[in-house]
């Protein structure tokens, strides 16, 4: 919340990532996108829908600029490393052979209830496909693993093509959803093993059934940030506290 003190002080501040809506009130990320994006004097959308979400709240349209994701150029950046990595090697996992979860949202971890519901969930599929799952440990997600002793069975999305869930309710993605590069199944375990049954024959790697998401293909978002960094800290200057 950076933002705040850096209004009260009136220097120029740019949001990236903004104009995200999941309008779940329950996601802690929900209230503070709201609070940045109209405190912050400008914001960069990743998507079009998020630029939308924006003038639809009432933010002046000339201080709104649309980007796309970076994620295209980060992955582009370290593909390399990540092909040489040795970390199935080290995980005992072989390429296509294992499944990866990574869970950490409040409304999943924080709720005893969606929790277990959660690990429930994990162990079926691993049940089910009798495949590894690597499970990504937010701190969150390890102290409640911790706290209530969870045991897991020992044997148990567009731009990298590869066939992904959504173990949430709400997103924020709604681009994603409209090329249907992911599917949000919640942490049901029917709803998730119908899900996976779907995702069985979609292709992956260079060969796809899904169009790559338009504003997730962007190669040089970091050279427009800069740009747009230089070309509006003087906008703001002038045309939001009126210093010349």
């Amino acid at each position: 919340m950076a933002v705040i003190p850096a209004k009260r002080r009136k220097i120029p501040s740019f949001h990236m990532e903004a104009g995200n809506r999941c309008f779940d009130m329950r996601v802690p990320e929900e209230i503070n996108r709201r609070i940045v994006d109209h405190t912050a004097d400008i914001n960069l959308t990743y998507s079009a829908i998020a630029r939308d979400y924006l003038l639809a709240e009432g933010l002046p349209a000339d201080r709104i600029i649309k980007t796309g994701s970076p994620m295209f150029e980060v992955l582009g950046h370290y593909r390399e490393g990540i092909a040489a990595s040795d970390v199935l090697e080290r995980l005992g996992l072989s390429a296509g052979g294992f499944m990866v979860v990574s869970v950490h949202r409040e409304e999943n971890i924080d709720s005893e209830q969606n929790f277990l519901k959660l690990v429930a969930m994990l162990n079926g599929v691993a049940e089910r496909y009798d495949m590894p799952i690597v499970v990504s440990t937010h701190p969150r997600t390890q102290k409640r693993i911790d706290a209530l002793a969870v045991e897991f069975h020992p044997n148990e999305a567009s731009i990298l093509n590869f066939p992904a869930l959504n173990l949430r309710e709400a997103h924020e993605r709604p681009e994603g959803m409209e090329e249907a590069v992911v599917m949000m199944v919640g942490v049901e375990l029917e709803r998730v093993l119908q899900g996976l049954e779907i995702l069985a024959g979609q292709a992956r790697g260079e060969q796809r059934d899904l169009r790559l998401v338009a504003d997730y293909s962007m190669p040089n978002v970091s050279e427009k940030v800069v740009r747009i960094l230089h070309s509006y800290t003087d906008y703001v200057n002038r045309v939001v506290w009126k210093r010349y």
